[in-house]
């Protein structure tokens, strides 16, 4: 695995405080659903990169939900998953870059190329041919991707929060995020209660919005890919 003796960004240890160990997470995130037991965990490895991956419920129709950039790992799901899996198999997946999959040192290692590929992995590895698909904020890239490119395996696409590619195309729009990424400071704490209902409100309600979606039997993934106002291509935003 290739590696780098290039520092991280100042800004990085300001916002994201410092590295856990690779390849673990803390004891409290172990199980990070607490009310449900994986049916079964693997390490599925590409191009040298070791990524966790887990299944969640025993019966019904597959579920997976993408890996959103290193930002966060499975726990984020974990308002989603207890209830989505006594209906459905759902697989999880830690990204590269946090929870307990590998950290490749290095920003070549993190290219949607990557991530599509490591979810494209992880699907083979637990064998799964059909497939609803859920994005959220940055994966709603990796699922549109993977639908367009494998349209026979998915029955569903569901994004929120997400966009289909990114708008930094130019060197001015690329300076102008830095800069604003180098004046980020933690938010007031006047501010953090509004921030919590936000988040408490898009996952009370995400649950039964993917069952709206996976039960509306209209919907073809390849109308998904093909027109712009297909109704597979759902996204709820809150």
């Amino acid at each position: 695995m290739a590696s780098t003796s290039r520092p991280w960004p100042e800004r990085f240890g300001r916002i994201a405080g410092p590295l856990p160990e690779a390849g673990v997470v803390p004891a409290s995130d172990r199980l990070p659903f607490q009310t449900v037991q994986p049916v079964q965990e693997r390490i599925v490895e590409r191009d040298g990169v070791k990524l966790h991956a887990a299944q969640w419920g025993s019966s019904g129709p597959w579920i997976a939900f993408a890996q959103p950039f290193q930002i966060v790992h499975s726990q984020w799901l974990k308002g989603v998953v207890p209830y989505l899996s006594q209906h459905f198999r759902v697989l999880t997946m830690d990204g590269r870059g946090n929870g307990r999959s590998d950290r490749p040192q290095g920003q070549q290692h993190y290219s949607l190329d990557h991530f599509h590929d490591d979810f494209v992995a992880v699907l083979d590895a637990f064998e799964i041919d059909r497939v609803a698909l859920v994005g959220l904020s940055a994966a709603a890239m990796i699922v549109l991707r993977l639908a367009a490119e494998q349209p026979h395996r998915v029955t569903h696409v569901i994004t929120t929060g997400g966009f289909a590619e990114s708008l930094v195309q130019t060197e001015a729009m690329a300076k102008r995020m830095n800069m604003e990424l180098d004046q980020v400071t933690v938010l007031p704490e006047r501010t953090l209660p509004f921030a919590s209902l936000r988040v408490a409100v898009a996952w009370a309600v995400l649950p039964s919005a993917i069952d709206v979606a996976l039960n509306d039997t209209a919907t073809d993934a390849t109308e998904a890919v093909e027109g712009a106002d297909a109704d597979v291509a759902t996204s709820f935003h809150f």
